[in-house]
């Protein structure tokens, strides 16, 4: 007795088939195990070995090395090694892919356009004026700590790594 099934896999139909085995629990008669046949279609294509879907997932859609790979069941070095073989450009680790999910300190979005925030390019100011007199990130992030210069986001307490990204940006 065949049972088939078909199931939803990452996006794509996978096709399972269950051969032997027996549903009568009482029975004390040997059979074989149960197997389970998954026949995966998509995967004998080797997407991660097709150029045109590559671009078309990484540079068109702006997805991940790794949302890739999850979506067609291969490993993240497997797409990656394409994208060389295609020379298509590998962005960075850990750049974005899409809009970011927060604009940078001093910046707020109105309209869907980046704005200055007046409020916030007051405090980078500030920072870099805090910095010059010779104070350290740590120092500077308990100051504006201290007189409670709200983060982007609102009730969190500075913390020097954020000091050190206002004091990098353009």
């Amino acid at each position: 007795m065949n049972d088939f099934r078909t199931l939803r896999s990452g996006g794509k139909k996978v096709r399972i088939s269950k051969i032997g085995g027996s549903s009568d629990r009482d029975s004390h008669e040997k059979r074989p195990p149960t197997q389970v046949v998954v026949t995966l279609p998509f995967l004998l294509r080797r997407p991660f070995k097709d150029k045109n879907f590559l671009h078309q997932k990484y540079a068109i859609e702006g997805l991940s090395i790794a949302q890739i790979s999850t979506e067609i069941g291969s490993s993240k070095e497997a797409v990656r090694n394409g994208l060389r073989r295609f020379d298509i450009d590998v962005r960075a680790s850990g750049q974005h892919h899409g809009r970011p999910s927060q604009p940078r300190f001093g910046v707020k979005i109105r309209h869907g356009r980046s704005v200055d925030h007046e409020f916030e390019q007051g405090v980078i100011k500030s920072v870099h004026q805090l910095k010059s007199q010779g104070l350290s990130l740590r120092k500077i992030a308990q100051t504006l700590t201290g007189l409670d210069i709200p983060t982007k986001k609102r009730g969190q307490a500075w913390h020097p790594e954020m000091v050190s990204r206002i004091l990098c940006q353009k």
